[in-house]
Formats: C-alpha cells, structure tokens, sequence
C-alpha cells in the first residue's frame, strides 16, 4: 500500500518530466525536418539521434535512416530500416513495413561489412570497435559498418593492449582483419573472480521452534509473497489492457495513410505507440514477478506443512544478462 501511494505522489513530476521531453523531441524533429529539406543532413542526422533519445518513435528512427542514407552510413541507415519494419510488423501496420523492407532491400547491396579474426585469443580477451566491446560471437563474422576510419583495439588483463586503424571504403567492401596474439607483460597480476549474483537466503520457518525463543519464524512471510505475487498478476492484466487499448488508438490515426501520415498527427500517433511499449513491457514484467511470488509462496507453504527436521533456507538467485533478468528460487524438498 505504501508503494502504491509513493507511486501516485510521484506522476505528476514524472508526467510533466515527460511532456517537457516530448516537446523538446518534437522541436528537434522539426528542425532536422527544416535542416532535410534544405539539404544539411549532417546537421539534421544529430538532432534526429536527440529527439529519438528523448522520445523514441518510429516515425524519427524512419527519418534518421533516410538522413543515414543520404549521409553515407549505408550500415546504419540499413540497420534503422529493418529495426522500423521490425517495430511496424509488432504493431499490425503492413503499410509502413512494407515501405521500410523496401528501403532496406535496395540499400543492402551497398553495406559494407568488417571481420576481425582472432586465430590465437588469450584468456580475458577483449575487442573493440570504435570504443564499444564486442563478444566472442561476433569474432570471425562479418560485421555490417558505415564507410571511413574506425578505431579496433583488443586488451586482457596481463597483456599488452592491441590497437589498429581500419579504413572502410564507400560501397559493398568486404574487409577482413587479423587480430594478433597479444604479448604478455612482465608483470601479470592475477584477474579477480567474477562478482556473485547470489542473493541473501531468506529462512524458512523451523517446525522445532518454541514460543518465547528469539528465533522464532515470522509465519507472514510466504503470505506476503502470495499476495504481492497476486497483485502482480492482476496488475499485468492492467498492463495488457493499456496496451490493447493505446494500440488500437495508434493505428486508427495511420492506419490508410502508409508513411505519409499527417504531419499534425504524428505527435499523438508516437505518444500512443510509446504509451503502448511501455504497457506492453510492463505487463511482462508483473506478470513475471507476480509468478515468482506466487510459486515462491506455494512451495514455502507446502514445504512448512510436510517439514520434519529443522530450520532449512529457501535462496533466491538472480541472473543477469545483456538482454534478460531471470529470477529463481530453491527450497530443499523434504518428501510427504
């Protein structure tokens, strides 16, 4: 109840963080509009970025891949292009994805695309482009990139840092680099053990537990779990509901027009389709929880009702990755 209410005193900053946001991404678009129609793409491609960061939409990624396009960044432009028919295709708008594969399609041919091949990696390895890191899968595989100079670097911990200078010419170009085995330093210090996910283990209530003891378990604790557990649930449908209803919305406003939307609609168009990603993750991550909750306090109760030995723990973990959360819990099974 607590959260409930500290939610509800928190919108009105929130929502009018919000609002000063869309009018900020709006004006930019406006002016990367007028900055396009004179020809200034590379004054227009930056303002493009800004107002995608404050308000994504698909109507500006669309317009950043053409202002890409025109600039010569034939592998972002591309890459815009599919995220766009992707987003189109989620939300039931053929029209606008169709346009977007198209662009695409005909652009495709002129991607360039880097390898970097490792023959001998050593333990920790490390590579970058351009400063950011890319993983072990993406070793050996051709990379699409936009034409000119990038900077590839390669470190671990007790070697020397790798660093070369690649130049990525306009068109179809297929460049491959071979990274090589990075030389030891003198003085190697041991690499720390990785950091644990591991969460503190919650305690279940001990059946040997008399009264008065200073231990004895709190019996709420599974109760609670079940309940929030349940709420997130209901709540998810919320969530769903919100989704459903701000996507239907959304294509009401575009749904003949294909890319050529009015001009003095595509603010709410984007505020609705924004309202309904945000519904739509939303839900999957109550409902997520809220079933965690729920079989937490399943197993909690059931495990309290057969137990015959002494206190056991129930441990939560979580794992975390670049792209998933997953949360899990284990409690030691004492037979019926």
């Amino acid at each position: 109840m607590l959260w409930l209410l500290s939610s509800v005193a928190a919108e009105p900053p929130a929502r009018a963080q919000e609002n000063s946001q869309a009018l900020a991404a709006r004006a930019l678009f406006d002016e990367a509009r007028r900055l396009i129609s004179a020809g200034q793409f590379a004054a227009a491609c930056p303002k493009l970025e800004e107002s995608q960061r404050l308000r994504a939409g698909i109507g500006t990624q669309f317009n950043l891949a053409e202002c890409y396009e025109k600039l010569g960044r034939h592998a972002s432009a591309w890459s815009l292009y599919l995220r766009v028919a992707a987003d189109t295709k989620a939300l039931g708008q053929p029209e606008r994805e169709q346009v977007a594969r198209e662009r695409a399609r005909t652009l495709e041919p002129r991607v360039a695309s880097l390898v970097l091949q490792v023959s001998t990696p050593v333990a920790g390895l490390e590579l970058t482009l351009d400063g950011s890191t890319l993983g072990p899968a993406v070793w050996g595989v051709a990379t699409p990139i936009d034409p000119g100079e990038h900077a590839v670097g390669a470190h671990a911990r007790g070697y020397a840092p790798w660093r070369a200078a690649v130049s990525i010419p306009d068109g179809a170009a297929h460049i491959t680099l071979d990274v090589p085995r990075l030389a030891p330093e003198p003085s190697a210090a041991p690499a720390k053990p990785a950091a644990s996910h591991e969460l503190p283990a919650v305690k279940s209530p001990s059946p040997t537990a008399h009264p008065g003891d200073e231990s004895e378990p709190d019996h709420t604790a599974p109760y609670v779990f079940g309940g929030v557990g349940a709420g997130l649930v209901v709540l998810s449908g919320l969530f769903g509901l919100r989704f459903l209803h701000d996507n239907a919305e959304a294509k009401k406003i575009c749904a003949s027009n294909g890319n050529a939307c009015p001009h003095e609609d595509i603010e709410q168009h984007e505020s609705l389709l924004s309202s309904a990603r945000g519904a739509r993750n939303a839900g999957f991550v109550s409902l997520a929880l809220g079933l965690a909750g729920v079989g937490v306090s399943a197993v909690w109760l059931l495990q309290d009702a057969k137990s015959e030995r002494g206190s056991e723990h129930v441990a939560l973990r979580a794992e975390l990755g670049p792209d998933a959360a997953l949360l899990g819990c284990s409690v030691p099974f004492r037979g019926f």
